[in-house]
């Protein structure tokens, strides 16, 4: 074997390896059903069965269900899920693969989004509730009369002026303390919502017969009002499309 042949014999194994060899024959019965109010395709080949809807956000955001209703263990990828976008342009029908995040991936993605939004929670806080200065105007007039010399003299005349009064460093400081625990409380609540989504990311799992898996899968957003999504399972590509107004 030549040395230029050798790579490529070694990538075709390992495209073998880890890829499914997925049927080329239509199988699949789909159908629709509703959760609550959220409508989820439904495919099943009578072994395997999908259940998923799609949800545009920042992201592109896939519920997916996977039941093995079959007699041996089925493993699932969730990486190998493929969405690809359609869109009408003026040189016709113009279609675009979705990024697919990888769990690990998508978390940093998300705690980068967290610490920002925790900062900048903190900073709009602070400028919030920074004390400022009071000014108090004040504006008046006088009349009267004294007594000199000559005799009672009439005077009148208007006042006008103003007091500033600045914070004291206890104004400060209560302020600060005010900032900080407002602070706190969002980066609290913003924790608990990274802590919920992590639990429902999608990852590598293996299904034994009569079992099921549930979760997100996260792709980068295109622009696209038909979406097609491939989630091979059990050696079949599940295909389902979904439409957006925008």
């Amino acid at each position: 074997m030549s040395r230029n042949a050798r790579p490529i014999l070694v990538a075709a194994m390992l495209a073998v390896c880890l890829f499914p060899q997925m049927s080329s024959a239509s199988t699949v019965e789909y159908g629709t059903r509703y959760v609550v109010g959220v409508p989820f395709q439904t495919g099943s080949d009578g072994q395997h069965e999908i259940w998923v809807a799609l949800r545009k956000s920042s992201e592109m955001e896939a519920f997916v269900y996977v039941i093995n209703r079959g007699t041996t263990s089925e493993n699932f990828f969730p990486d190998y899920c493929r969405l690809e976008a359609y869109k009408e342009t003026k040189h016709g029908m113009e279609s675009k693969v979705a990024k697919t995040y990888e769990p690990a991936e998508y978390q940093k993605k998300v705690q980068n989004r967290i610490a920002w939004q925790s900062a900048l929670a903190a900073f709009g806080s602070y400028l919030a509730n920074q004390p400022q200065p009071q000014t108090t105007n004040y504006s008046g007039t006088v009349n009267g009369s004294v007594y000199g010399p000559g005799g009672y003299t009439s005077y009148s005349g208007s006042y006008y002026g103003s007091i500033t009064t600045w914070p004291s460093a206890r104004d400060y400081a209560d302020a600060n303390a005010k900032a900080a625990a407002y602070a706190r409380d969002v980066e609290s609540q913003l924790q608990v919502s990274f802590g919920a989504m992590l639990s429902s990311l999608m990852g590598p799992h293996t299904l034994d017969p009569g079992t099921y898996y549930g979760g997100r899968v996260f792709f980068k957003k295109e622009k696209g009002k038909r979406y097609e999504l491939i989630i091979p399972f059990g050696g079949q590509g599940f295909l389902f499309t979904f439409l957006f107004d925008k």
